[in-house]
């Protein structure tokens, strides 16, 4: 989870269980949180449109779930109430598995095109777009990315990020 709260400089505040941290997550609506590797890579990499913000790790709570038998037909524990959430809200932050998690990034995206409505649906306005590969389409929340960027991530990161094609408006 992102805290919709940020911290007084502007850096997201991250919550979710430990130790595994997968290389790429998207905790929230607009957030995307990547590893240290990651972010090396994307630096390394010809994508455009990234910048990357240290995550401030606000409440990094000790469950190791990959240890569960994740092909049952329940979870090995059940949080109070049943709402995911509370895994991580019932816990205390514990510090030992906040850097065993290493460090993390956020990747800020710019807007780099504007979007239209049809159909009930965003649409990315093709005249507005400017190449750039990672972006935030105006008026969404929602991460875009070029063909080149979805391949990139396809290619990596095929278990850890999905990606649905963005209607396109021509003109």
């Amino acid at each position: 989870m992102a805290s919709h709260l940020r911290r007084d400089d502007g850096r997201l505040r991250l919550e979710r269980t430990g130790p595994f941290m997968p290389p790429v997550t998207f905790p929230g609506v607009g957030p995307i949180v990547i590893t240290a590797k990651v972010r090396e890579e994307l630096q390394h990499s010809e994508l455009t449109g990234a910048a990357f913000v240290p995550v401030v790790k606000h409440r990094i709570v000790k469950l190791d779930w990959r240890s569960w038998n994740l092909d049952a037909a329940a979870p090995l524990e059940y949080p109070e109430e049943g709402e995911p959430e509370n895994y991580i809200l019932e816990r205390p932050h514990d510090p030992a598995v906040a850097i065993a998690l290493g460090d993390l990034w956020e990747v800020q995206l710019g807007n780099h095109a504007e979007t239209v409505r049809i159909e009930g649906h965003s649409a990315l306005r093709a005249d507005t777009w400017d190449a750039t590969d990672l972006f935030h389409p105006g008026g969404t929340r929602i991460p875009a990315a070029s063909e080149q960027a979805a391949d990139w991530f396809r290619l990596r990161y095929p278990e850890w990020v999905y990606l649905d094609e963005l209607k396109i408006a021509q003109g």
